[in-house]
C-alpha cells in the first residue's frame, strides 16, 4: 500500500442528486467535483495522510442544498492484518480507529463505508439528499 492513491470511484447504494439537475446517480463523482481531490498517502513508516471532502448537506436558503466546503487533511497511523486495513485517524485531537476490509487489485484498492461508520466524519441531520445512503463504496488508484 505504500505510495500515493487518488480516489477513482465513489458509489452509493441509493442514487442521489447532489447537483440538483433532477438526475439521480449512484456515482458521486458524476454528481459533484467535491470528492475529486480526495486521496490518501501511505508512508513506509506506517503513517498516512488523507485529503477528504468537507460537506454541508443543509446549505442554501431552504436548508436543502448540498455545498462543498473544501478539503480537510486527516493524519494517523496504518497497518494491515490479512485483508483488513487498520487506520488510527486523528480528527480534531480525537483518535478514531477504523478497520476496513479492503480489496487490493494491482494498482487499485477499495473498501466500503457504512452510514454508521460515516457519522463520525459526516454530519447528516437525517432529512437531506443523502439521508437514504447507507453504504458508500470507494476505490483508490495508485499514482
Amino acid at each position: 500500500l505504500v505510495g500515493h492513491w487518488d480516489l477513482s470511484k465513489m458509489f452509493t447504494d441509493n442514487p442521489v442528486d447532489l447537483n440538483r439537475d433532477v438526475i439521480y446517480n449512484q456515482n458521486l463523482l458524476s454528481e459533484t467535483d467535491c470528492f475529486k481531490t480526495m486521496s490518501i498517502t501511505f508512508n513506509s513508516d506506517y503513517k498516512f495522510s488523507s485529503v477528504n471532502a468537507r460537506m454541508d448537506f443543509k446549505a442554501g436558503e431552504a436548508d436543502d442544498e448540498f455545498f462543498c466546503m473544501g478539503n480537510r487533511t486527516d493524519t494517523g497511523t496504518w497497518s494491515v492484518e490479512g485483508d483488513v486495513l487498520i487506520l488510527k485517524v486523528d480528527i480534531d485531537g480525537t483518535i478514531y480507529q477504523d478497520r476496513k476490509q479492503i480489496v487490493l487489485d494491482g494498482n487499485t484498492f477499495s473498501f466500503k463505508v457504512t452510514e454508521l461508520e460515516s457519522q463520525k466524519y459526516v454530519a447528516d441531520p437525517g432529512d437531506t439528499s443523502v439521508s437514504k445512503v447507507t453504504v458508500v463504496s470507494l476505490e483508490y488508484t495508485k499514482k
